[in-house]
Parts: C-alpha cells; structure tokens; sequence
C-alpha cells in the first residue's frame, strides 16, 4: 500500500511555526500577564493579534484589549477557563451553531467581497464577522512553464502540460500528485463544488455520488499521469525526504499544491527562484478557510468589543498593522498572515508592500468561500476525512461511502459535548 508521505507538508509548516513563535516572541512578552475585569479579552488562534490590540490600546486613550491566545478559542465553552469579549479564530462555528454569538452592529467597508459580506448578514445573522482567508497555490520552480500559464492552474492544465508522463521502470521525475498534501484533496473537491459540511451535527451536505465519483476520477488521474502504485511508492521512498522547495528546484517534481499563508511566510531565501499560481477548475478558486470574529453572548464588554472590530475591518487600519508588521520584521504575511476580506486592500495594499502578489491579485467573482464551518472542522478533515480520500485513491478496491459515515460517527462520539 502506497503511503502518502509527510516529510514535504509538515517540514514546511514546522518552520512557518518556528518562525511564527520567534517573531511573535517580543512582542508577547510585552503584554499584560494577568486579566481585570475591565479589560477586553480577546481569545484569538492568531499570534499577530497580540500586536495589533498594542496599536489599537495605544491609539485609544482608555482602550484595554487583552489578548489570551488560544489554537481554538470556541474552547471556552467547554472549559470556562477565561470567558471571551471576542472570538477570532477561522470557523468558530457552523451554520447551526449561531446562537453562541451576539449580533453585531459592527458595518462592513463597502469593498468586502460581496460573497463574505452576503454570508456576514444573510447566513450568520451577522454573528460572525469575516477578516481574512487565505487560498490554494500551485508552486514551481522558474525552470517551469510560467508566464504562460493561466492565473488558475489544476489537474486539467498539469496533464496537458506533463511531457514526462511514466514508462515501465523506476521513476525519477513526478510531475504532480494529488496525495503529497492531503488537504489538496478538499482543495480540489470545493473547486469542482463539492462542500464537504455538515447540514446539522453529523449529517453531510455533500452528495456522495458526486463525490466518490470525483475521488474516483483523481485515483485515474494519479495512474494516469504518475505511473503505477508499485512506482509511486518507490519514488516516494527514494526522493520524498526533502521540503518541496528543495525537491522543486531538483527536478524531482514539477509542481507542488500550498497554502499561501504558509508558503508567503517561508524565508525568502527558501523561495527564491520559486513561482506560483493560485490553484483552481475551470477559473474558480477555493478559499481554504475563512478568518471570523465573533462576541459571545456572555460578553461583559459589548459595546467595547464591536469598537474594536469596526477599527479592525477598517481598510485604513489593515493598512497600518501591515506596515507596523514590516517595520517589526515579523514575517507574518498580509492581514492576520492572509488576504483580507477587503478587495481593495488586496488590490492594493497587499502586493505594494508583499510584492510576491504583485499582478496576482484574485478575481472577486472566482472565488468560492466555504459557508460557516463548525469549530472541530479542521481536526476532523485532518483526522478521518483526509485520511478516507487518500485512502479512496490509494487502496484497491478502495472504501465505500458508508465508512467515512461510519469515521465521522466515531469520531464525533469522542468528542467533548456542548
């Protein structure tokens, strides 16, 4: 059984973390180490925020934000350590879990992307707050095909690209496999749309004949333009051992799925020569997760902590924390280390100072935003269904639909009940 290898993905975001911690070092250490009761607690997963409540506490006179960081803050609810003014965490809650939060008055700068802005006052009621997401990238090295290719780049394109398509013997050149980042594999199916989401707690919105005949057609594209299974694994074990910035510029691969967040935060020695194109079907773009804020109805600073977000959203704002970033060369990327749900600032403010997104600003109408995602998505798309699709296009013959069912029942039998 060809096993899907892990040394490409978890070297890169081992260091995106390393570099993350280390930047952000001097900054927490200036922060307030306990809380008071007039404070604005702010429980984000995003370290930056410790560095921008500092701007905000110093250019209000009063103001006094507090941030805790947690990696899920909609924990609270569970362990009611430290009760949260605000929430800032990617997918705080699913569609059906929007009592938890209070309306907001908070208004929305006339270039938020009509999709976010439509979901912010029809989908959540305006519980939930959109500030950043990030997208999928296709990473080559200069040697590659580049100005040519289209600002979306998928499967399709890659295999009429591959003039290097397997023989019978040992391979020492792989274009592209869907398998070299699991995540790929949800990338890939909300570009064909299909959403992987929960109607209500355990109960799938996706069709599952769409999508295992979409999981069917990557197992014929991985042989097709890849080789046989006995080959693939061969390959992985002899070469597989590097980050896929070395492997790129080996010519061991040819094009490698990522993160922008993670690949635009990577030093810019380990990029040099590299390119990218964000990743898509037929135009359309899938955004990975969405960045939200949101206030607890428990909250005992309301009217103090929708202030704080009307001055977070504001394009004027983001402007600023993203120079003051610079200026404290910290590496985080962009607004929160992503794009902000504000078109303008991406169009503008992003690739003058990141000019790695110079010409690439995306298309508003190309983009596909996931609807609201319950707090535990990312474990259980990491935990049981990533591992379900690398199974489906691995194994022969390959699981059937009723047991990633079954995977998600189990899993969500073991998890802490709200």
């Amino acid at each position: 059984m060809i096993k899907a290898p892990g040394t490409i993905a978890s070297y890169s975001r081992f260091l995106f973390a390393l570099f993350s911690a280390c930047g952000i070092l001097a900054v927490l250490l200036l922060s307030s180490c306990g809380s008071n009761s007039d404070a604005v607690i702010v429980v984000s997963s995003e370290p930056i925020m410790y560095l921008y409540a500092e701007q905000y506490n110093s250019q209000h006179q009063g103001a006094n934000i507090e941030v805790h960081y947690n990696s899920n803050p909609v924990d609270y609810r569970n362990k009611r350590q430290v009760m949260p003014d605000i929430l800032i965490q990617p997918n705080p809650a699913g569609t059906y879990q929007m009592q938890w939060f209070q309306p907001l008055s908070v208004r929305l700068p006339q270039e938020t992307y009509p999709q976010l802005a439509a979901q912010y006052s029809e989908v959540s009621e305006k519980r939930l707050l959109p500030l950043a997401f990030s997208l999928p990238i296709m990473v080559w090295h200069g040697d590659q095909p580049g100005a040519e290719l289209p600002l979306t780049l998928g499967i399709n394109q890659l295999a009429e690209m591959n003039t290097r398509k397997p023989g019978e013997g040992d391979l020492e050149y792989v274009q592209f496999l869907p398998i070299w980042n699991p995540a790929f594999l949800h990338w890939h199916l909300r570009s064909r749309g299909i959403h992987l989401n929960f109607q209500e707690e355990g109960v799938p919105s996706w069709n599952k004949d769409e999508l295992m005949r979409e999981v069917s057609m990557l197992q014929d594209w991985t042989q097709e333009q890849a080789g046989t299974a006995a080959q693939i694994e061969r390959f992985q074990e002899h070469y597989l051992y590097a980050p896929y910035y070395a492997l790129l510029r080996q010519e061991r691969v040819g094009y490698y799925a990522a993160d922008l967040q993670e690949y635009a935060s990577l030093p810019a020695q380990l990029k040099e020569d590299l390119d990218f194109a964000w990743f898509g079907s037929e135009g359309h773009i899938p955004v990975l997760s969405v960045l939200y804020a949101a206030i607890p109805v428990e909250s005992r600073h309301k009217k103090e902590a929708q202030q704080f977000l009307q001055w977070l959203i504001s394009p004027e704002t983001q402007k600023e924390l993203m120079e003051y970033t610079l200026e404290q060369e910290l590496p985080d990327f962009g607004f929160f280390g992503r794009l902000s749900a504000n078109s303008t600032v991406n169009e503008e403010e992003i690739p003058r100072l990141f000019p790695q997104l110079q010409g690439k600003s995306p298309v508003s109408s190309r983009l596909i935003f996931p609807p609201p995602m319950p707090y535990y998505w990312q474990e259980l798309e990491r935990d049981v269904i990533a591992p379900f699709l690398l199974d489906s296009i691995l194994e022969d013959p390959p699981p059937q639909h009723d047991e990633l069912q079954q995977r998600i029942n189990n899993w969500l039998a073991q998890q802490p009940k709200d």
